[in-house]
C-alpha cells in the first residue's frame, strides 16, 4: 500500500467530537461516552481490533508496560482509543512524553480523562529513569505507555530507558501492534524483560517488522534497506548451515 493511501484526514475529528460531546452532556455518562467515542474514531480510521484482545487483556497482571513503534501522532491517538476501550477500567495510564510536547498535551488530557498521568521526559537530563522508578515503585493497577525509539523521526537506535524501567519495576512488556496496511490492531504475547538491554532491543526490533507503520521509512526496522540487509544475513546464515552438513553420497 502506498504511503498516501495510509494517510488519514483530520476532517472527521471535529464532527465526531461535536456529536459525542453533545451526547456526554445529555447522558452524563463519561464511561459510555469515552468508549463510544474511541470506537467511533477507530471505525472512521478504518481499523479493526483482534477479537481475542479483550480476553487476553483481562488476564494481564495489575501493572505492565505497553510499547509500539512511533512514526506519527496517529500512533498516540490509536493507543489512546485502545486504552479507553480495553484498559481503562483496570488501569491508570502513565505516559512518557517529551517536555516540549507535554506542555501542549497535558492540559487537554487532564480535561479528557483524570486517569491519565504524564511522566515528563527532559532530554539530556540524567537520573530520569531513577525518578520514574521512584514514582511508581509502590503503585499498582497502571500501564506505562512509551515508544522506545523516543522520536517519530527515523533512528537506528532505541533508548535504553524502557529496558531499565521494566526491569526495575518488574513489568512485563506488551507490544501493541498497529498495522496501517491491514488496518488491524492486535497485541503480541507478553514479553519478560531480560537481564541485558541487547536482548530486549533485538526483541523490539524484530517485533516492529511484523506491523507496517504509517510511515515505514521513519521506522528503521521496516525500511527496505534494513529488510534487505536482514534478508542477506539470513541467506548467508542458511548457506553457512548447509555447508556445514556432511557430504553424503547417495546409495547406488
Amino acid at each position: 500500500m502506498k504511503e498516501e493511501e495510509r494517510m488519514i484526514s483530520y476532517s472527521w475529528f471535529i464532527t465526531i467530537i461535536t456529536m459525542y460531546v453533545s451526547y456526554l452532556f445529555l447522558t452524563n455518562s463519561y464511561e459510555t461516552f469515552i468508549q463510544l467515542l474511541s470506537c467511533q474514531i477507530l471505525s472512521f480510521l478504518g481499523f479493526t481490533m483482534d477479537e481475542k484482545m479483550k480476553d487476553e487483556i483481562e488476564k494481564y497482571p495489575t501493572k505492565l508496560m505497553v510499547v509500539t513503534s512511533h512514526t506519527s501522532v496517529y500512533d498516540f491517538v490509536i493507543g489512546f482509543c485502545v486504552y479507553q476501550i480495553h484498559f481503562r477500567k483496570k488501569y491508570h495510564i502513565q505516559i512518557l512524553m517529551k517536555q516540549s510536547f507535554e506542555n501542549y498535551v497535558s492540559p487537554l488530557l487532564k480535561w479528557i480523562d483524570s486517569r491519565f498521568r504524564i511522566l515528563r521526559v527532559e532530554e539530556d537530563k540524567h537520573g530520569m529513569v531513577k525518578q520514574i522508578v521512584e514514582q511508581l515503585q509502590f503503585q499498582n493497577h497502571y500501564v506505562i505507555g512509551l515508544a522506545p525509539e523516543g522520536t517519530r523521526r527515523c533512528t537506528p537506535q532505541i533508548r535504553k530507558g524502557f529496558h531499565y524501567i521494566a526491569k526495575e519495576l518488574h513489568l512485563p512488556i506488551l507490544y501493541l501492534g498497529i498495522d496501517y496496511d491491514k488496518k488491524r490492531i492486535s497485541v503480541e504475547p507478553l514479553y519478560t524483560p531480560k537481564s541485558s538491554f541487547e536482548e530486549d532491543e533485538k526483541w523490539f526490533q524484530k517485533t516492529c517488522t511484523y506491523y507496517t507503520p504509517l510511515f515505514p521509512d521513519q521506522c528503521y526496522w521496516t525500511r527496505e534497506e534494513y529488510l534487505d540487509q536482514e534478508r542477506t544475513i539470513s541467506s548467508q546464515s542458511s548457506s553457512s548451515d548447509d555447508s556445514s552438513l556432511p557430504n553424503i553420497s547417495p546409495i547406488s
